[in-house]
């Protein structure tokens, strides 16, 4: 045979093998399982266009859903057949939080913002038309979120780094919201994104919101309680006076801000912005107001300064009121801080003493506390724990640790006075001498001073 003749047949043969191949690729691709041969990809393009969603949120969700790492990272919102629900029932507001902006501050954390957006959009009173999500740096995918529900977002360029980084965006946001867009605004509500608010949330920060202007000696208000443990809460009403400045889910009135943003920290200042706002040059002895019960929850597990297990230790456990029925808060009045004084003193006058010795803390076994003289009881009682000074503070550490209250520093007391609940019965825990409210102790008791084999505080090291 001539190589003329050779070479066309060979020629033939390669585009036979190569016919070959290509029917079987094709009907691989059409007639094997998905999973096997189709890309991920693929399968999810085919997916995300399948559906057919209805509503006035079909776009932004159809939006939202388009995008493949979206559609991955939130299944239940893209479902073609029981999407979770991203449009809520306008609600008119409550009148004393009509032109109150809601701040969200966010950053890099998608499902973190979905879930605090999802829970404010579902509480009663929110006006959705004031909150307003800042997002420090530029996240599509946090960006994406906000879209999601219809929310305005707002992104800046970061400053700084870790705690200084965190601080500069919220001297911008701050600033942004009140100065720009809710320019004649009184009050401002603060609402990080890795929080879940409680159903009466607005109802909270409508009823404290007017003591700004009864009270001059307020510096904020909060709607967490640091000492709020599962165990150490029992009145859903109440609402206390405290020293510090709680965060997580606060509001403040716009003549504070105008005193701190002019002053806010640098960019060069690697100090956390709420411990900043703590400083007594800062808060000029004025107080916040809490709740015995927080009307917000810490969810975020990944966070500066917050891991999982801090996350376990001090927040998992932490007491949340979730019922969505009203309830009467302690009248504004009795927390004006000359009649809370007045209140607070009557009220440590006639507690019942809770004898020291029977207050028992092993340093080995940690378990919340429980005593017996308070099995039945309903009145208010008192312990006393020694402390001659503001500055001494080994004692106060340790009774944190044993009642397995806030004890990484000195948070939610009032001038040497804590309040929480002990098996539901409210507990007065009074520095002895330390405190302007102590008075005086009945003659055969002493206050607490505990061992010092145990921990002063810090549950992280144990």
């Amino acid at each position: 045979m001539g190589v003329s003749r050779l070479v066309p047949s060979i020629w033939a043969i390669l585009v036979a093998v190569a016919a070959f191949f290509f029917s079987v690729v094709s009907y691989l691709l059409l007639n094997l399982p998905s999973g096997i041969v189709k890309s991920k990809t693929t399968h999810n393009a085919e997916q995300r266009h399948s559906c057919s969603w209805s509503g006035e949120d079909a776009e932004r969700r159809a939006t939202f859903c388009g995008n493949q790492k979206l559609f991955e990272m939130f299944r239940t919102v893209c479902s073609c057949t029981s999407p979770a629900p991203i449009s809520f029932q306008d609600d008119p507001g409550l009148d004393a939080l009509e032109d109150v902006p809601i701040l969200v501050m966010a950053a890099n954390r998608p499902k973190y913002l979905f879930r605090t957006l999802f829970n404010i959009l579902n509480a009663e009173g929110v006006n959705r038309a004031n909150i307003v999500v800042s997002i420090d740096g530029f996240f599509a995918e946090s960006v994406a979120v906000a879209n999601l529900f219809a929310i305005r977002v707002i992104q800046s360029k970061p400053e700084g780094t870790k705690a200084a980084r965190v601080s500069q965006h919220y001297r911008r946001a701050l600033t942004t919201v009140m100065n720009e867009i809710f320019s004649t605004s009184e009050h401002i509500i603060v609402i990080e994104d890795d929080l879940q608010i409680s159903p009466d949330f607005f109802h909270y920060m409508a009823h404290v919101m007017p003591i700004f202007k009864m009270d001059p000696q307020i510096y904020c208000v909060s709607a967490w309680n640091d000492h709020g443990m599962e165990h150490a809460i029992g009145n859903a009403r109440e609402i206390y006076r405290v020293e510090g400045m709680p965060g997580l889910g606060w509001a403040t009135s716009r003549a504070i801000l105008d005193e701190l943003l002019p002053k806010w920290l640098p960019k060069e200042r690697m100090t956390d912005w709420d411990v900043w706002m703590r400083n007594p040059s800062n808060r000029k002895g004025r107080d916040c107001l809490i709740p015995d019960i927080s009307r917000t929850f810490h969810f975020g597990e990944e966070g500066l300064n917050v891991d999982r297990n801090m996350q376990g230790l001090y927040f998992r456990h932490h007491g949340f009121h979730q019922d969505s029925k009203r309830v009467d808060f302690t009248p504004l009045e009795q927390l004006v801080k000359e009649k809370y004084e007045e209140l607070l003193k009557s009220q440590i006058s006639s507690a019942t003493v809770i004898d020291s010795k029977t207050l028992a803390c092993d340093s080995k076994k940690k378990q919340n506390p429980y005593l017996s003289l308070l099995t039945g009881a309903t009145s208010t009682h008192i312990l006393y724990y020694s402390q001659d000074s503001k500055e001494e503070l080994d004692n106060y550490f340790r009774l944190c640790w044993c009642l397995n209250i806030w004890d990484l520093d000195v948070r939610a007391q009032y001038h040497g006075v804590i309040r929480i609940h002990l098996q539901r019965v409210p507990v007065y825990l009074v520095a002895y001498p330390a405190s302007r409210f102590s008075g005086s102790i009945p003659a055969k008791l002493s206050p607490l001073l505990l061992d010092s084999s145990i921990p002063k505080g810090n549950r992280r090291r144990t």
